[in-house]
């Protein structure tokens, strides 16, 4: 039962860490253009 937590917990933290990084790349290319006017 133990893998199993930390199993979820670790793919659950890769999830999070993959959504965190995707999100914060679109949003630096949605203000940059902002940046060049």
């Amino acid at each position: 039962m133990g893998f199993v937590s930390s199993l979820l917990g670790f793919t659950g933290f890769g999830m999070g860490m993959s959504v965190g990084l995707v999100v914060g790349y679109y949003m630096f290319i949605f203000f940059q253009p902002n940046d060049v006017k």
